[in-house]
């Protein structure tokens, strides 16, 4: 294995087994909850997994469309129940609205999907992480002096030309001190009184953002290829622990330990934390 060190301190090479703070580079579809049931299904009624070997007629049917279509046909083992797995295993294929996660980290403990001491557990954790690049370029936001509802990277290129091409020349890397060199750069130079009300509005928006209570940062490092990036607590998502295994290869970097218990104990509290309302107050007399 490599000994590249980091240059942030902060991360560390993954070990051979899985553990708690790896962070992988792979892409993953992570499904959004929803009460719609699109059950996919070959057109007679079977399992939509034979739809892919037999390269057959495929739709999208109701709940209620498919028990009718079960109740009414010839059924064989592949004309399972809704939700129920195939003889040899297969669940229910479903469309569902869904992001593509581009990294993420295991939050599971360690000891439970390592199989060091025992038989790791069936699913583990998972929460995604965003890179301040896709912040910056994807999420559209709204500009209250200058009227706009637009992304920081395309409102700092459209207001700040001499800018523009540093933010595009700049890498996903190094995006998050660009960016906030840029605004800085940006500001010295008193752009008209809205535009520059809008640009301190946003580099005070970056660099509070991670100050959320649900949002953990993670700092930029230019040895290991770390991105500025924030892990978000409220997009918890579980994954088949053997699937962790076919794709533990796309492990670059694990929390290191010295900080790895920071993380963690911020993930529990928000978690275990008890949200009460305010106290009500007797009315005045």
């Amino acid at each position: 294995m490599t000994t590249t060190l980091s240059n942030s301190g902060f991360y560390t090479h993954p070990q051979d087994y899985l553990q708690q703070g790896d962070i992988f580079r792979v892409q993953i579809v992570a499904p959004d909850a929803d009460e719609t049931q699109r059950i996919f299904r070959a057109g007679d009624g079977r399992h939509g997994s034979v739809v892919f070997d037999e390269r057959c007629e495929a739709r999208i049917f109701s709940r209620s469309e498919i028990e009718n279509l079960l109740a009414n046909s010839t059924r064989t083992l592949l004309h399972t129940d809704p939700f129920r797995k195939t003889p040899d295993g297969s669940e229910e294929m479903v469309v569902v609205f869904a992001r593509l996660m581009r990294y993420f980290v295991l939050v599971s403990n360690t000891c439970d999907i390592s199989g060091l001491d025992r038989e790791p557990t069936p699913y583990a954790t998972i929460l995604p992480v965003r890179t301040l690049y896709d912040i910056c370029t994807q999420e559209p936001r709204n500009f209250p002096n200058t009227q706009e509802n637009t992304t920081i990277h395309n409102f700092i290129s459209k207001h700040y030309s001499s800018g523009a091409q540093s933010l595009q020349d700049a890498k996903e890397l190094r995006y998050g001190t660009v960016v906030k060199q840029t605004l800085k750069s940006w500001i010295k130079t008193k752009p008209n009184k809205n535009v520059l009300e809008d640009a301190r509005f946003l580099q005070n928006f970056l660099f509070e953002y991670y100050k959320k209570g649900y949002l953990h940062s993670l700092p930029e490092d230019n040895i290991l290829g770390v991105p500025e990036s924030c892990v978000d607590f409220t997009s918890v998502f579980t994954i088949p622990t053997s699937k962790l295994l076919e794709i533990k290869a796309n492990r670059f970097v694990r929390i290191a330990d010295k900080y790895l218990e920071a993380f963690a104990k911020h993930f529990g509290d928000f978690f275990a934390r008890i949200a009460t309302p305010k106290p009500m107050r007797p009315e005045n007399i």
